[in-house]
């Protein structure tokens, strides 16, 4: 038989295989092929393959068409632990248990591992079937059984800030653990959290873009959970960045808004003129300029 496997770039290639052959030898042909690593097959619904089944088993027939894109190992970390995930599905965690060093066999043998983010005391794994496994300090977001119903299945993507972690779900609402106080907890705004594509972090608190553009907020006030000054203007939004206490959105329109604590970034003072059309470059070289003109020691009041 035969499998056509294209690049996302529009290269292609077709490549001889058998029924019996697993999806890893397929996938290593077509590293081979295109000279480039870490590559991950997607069936034509999209759906990530097993490396370890064979491509009877997936339902794979003579001429099918696959799409092979790249899933680079990460590595992440707490205060005293890192966490590794490989391109294979597999994790490695080191260092100290109560950080996190420690992942137990429910997830380092997993194989399965999409994603894994951490707090700074704990690590959150997004796992193939759609479920999280949390492990680290408990308190930090190493028990999320308090959610653990919500958890199981359908979790889009997981992000973590410092103390608390976030979950986005298939249906676009979100499932939050760890801190109560310091995003942990978003009670408050769960009724704003529909349709949610992307979630963005300070050290305190959390920010979600949603589909129609506007941003919804939650965790320590002072330090990024409210955006009520500004959120007339948090609307059409691309992108959002998180410092240690502030944010700052990007906009459709080139336009930047910052809120959260004026010494680490929430208030753009003397560069916000700059920031109304802003592109990315020019958004680097004002943020810049304006933390050159800030006091050394002004963004550590948190002892960070």
């Amino acid at each position: 038989m035969e499998v056509f496997v294209s690049l996302p770039s529009g290269r292609s290639a077709t490549i001889p295989t058998a029924p019996t052959a697993t999806v890893l030898k397929l996938r290593d042909a077509a590293q081979e092929i295109f000279g480039v690593g870490f590559l991950r097959l997607l069936s034509s619904q999209g759906q990530i393959l097993d490396v370890c089944s064979t491509l009877l088993d997936t339902g794979l027939t003579d001429g099918e068409t696959l799409t092979a894109i790249v899933h680079a190992p990460k590595i992440c970390a707490t205060r005293k632990a890192f966490a590794m995930r490989f391109s294979n599905g597999h994790a490695l965690c080191w260092g100290d248990p109560k950080f996190g060093g420690d992942a137990g066999p429910s997830v380092a043998a997993a194989g399965r591992v999409e994603q894994i983010e951490s707090t700074g005391h704990a690590f959150a794994a997004l796992l193939a079937d759609g479920s999280v496994e949390t492990w680290g300090h408990p308190r930090f977001g190493g028990d999320s059984s308090r959610v653990r119903d919500r958890l199981g299945s359908n979790v889009r993507q997981i992000k973590g800030s410092h103390f608390s972690f976030a979950a986005i779900l298939q249906d676009g609402t979100v499932v939050t653990w760890g801190r109560s106080a310091i995003g942990g907890e978003s009670q408050r705004v769960q009724h704003l959290l529909r349709d949610v594509c992307k979630l963005e972090s300070t050290h305190f608190a959390f920010a979600a873009i949603l589909a129609d553009g506007r941003v919804v907020t939650w965790g320590q006030p002072e330090d990024g959970g409210d955006s009520s000054s500004v959120q007339n203007e948090l609307r059409n939004v691309a992108s959002i960045t998180g410092s240690l206490s502030a944010s700052a959105a990007l906009r459709f329109d080139g336009s930047v808004v910052c809120w959260g604590d004026a010494e680490c970034g929430g208030d753009a003072g003397d560069v916000q003129r700059q920031l109304k059309h802003a592109t990315r470059p020019c958004l680097r070289k004002a943020l810049v300029q304006w933390m050159v003109i800030q006091e050394p020691s002004s963004c550590s009041k948190h002892g960070y």
